[in-house]
């Protein structure tokens, strides 16, 4: 299987066709970016959130 990346140098974008060797899926990504929410209570985020609406 083959997917393409994408970089930006400067102002033009590079392509380049790359071979990955097993198939992702959405479950490569659980967890992803959890370092974020560290600090941050999610109950009273969760209820400020709510309350803007």
């Amino acid at each position: 299987m083959s997917t393409v990346k994408v970089n930006q140098k400067n102002h033009e974008l590079i392509m380049k066709k790359t071979e990955v060797k097993e198939q992702l899926s959405l479950k490569n990504l659980k967890g992803l970016g959890k370092e974020i929410w560290q600090d941050i209570d999610l109950d009273k985020y969760v209820k400020k959130e709510r309350e803007s609406w």
